[in-house]
C-alpha cells in the first residue's frame, strides 16, 4: 500500500468492496410482479365491485437477446426469485461503487506521480 493517506483509504475501500463481492450468491436480472385477475364467470365473486380478483399470480420477466420474456411462478419460487433479484441489485450497486473507487484511485495515483515528477524536476534544477 501507498504511504499517501488518500490512496490508503481508497485502496481499503476497494478491498472492502472486492471482499463483499465475493459474498454474492445466486443472482439474476429481471423483475417480479404479482397480479390479481378476474375470471370470465359472471357469477364469480371476483366480478363483485371492489374485489381484487383471483391471485396473486407471480410473474418473473427479463430481457433475453433484446426480447422480453416472462413466466409464471409459484409463491415459493417467487420468494426465491425475489432473493436472486435482490442479490443482483446488490451486485450492480457494488460494481458501480467499485468502478467509481477505482477511478478515484487511478486519478489519485496520477496526481501523486505528477507531484513526484515535479519534485524530481525541481531537485534536478537545484543541482
Amino acid at each position: 500500500m501507498s504511504a499517501n493517506p488518500d490512496l490508503q483509504a481508497l485502496e481499503q475501500r476497494r478491498d472492502a468492496i472486492l471482499a463483499e463481492l465475493q459474498t454474492i450468491g445466486d443472482m439474476r436480472p429481471g423483475s417480479l410482479t404479482h397480479r390479481y385477475m378476474q375470471c370470465g364467470k359472471s357469477t364469480c365473486r371476483c366480478q363483485q365491485p371492489g374485489h381484487p380478483g383471483h391471485g396473486p399470480y407471480f410473474v418473473f420477466a427479463r430481457q433475453v437477446d433484446g426480447k422480453r420474456t416472462s413466466r409464471s411462478l409459484s409463491k415459493s419460487a417467487a420468494v426465491r426469485v425475489q432473493a436472486q433479484l435482490d442479490e443482483y441489485q446488490r451486485f450492480a450497486r457494488l460494481s458501480s461503487e467499485l468502478l467509481a473507487v477505482n477511478e478515484q484511485l487511478c486519478d489519485a495515483r496520477l496526481r501523486a506521480d505528477a507531484a513526484a515528477d515535479s519534485e524530481s524536476a525541481k531537485k534536478k534544477l537545484r543541482t
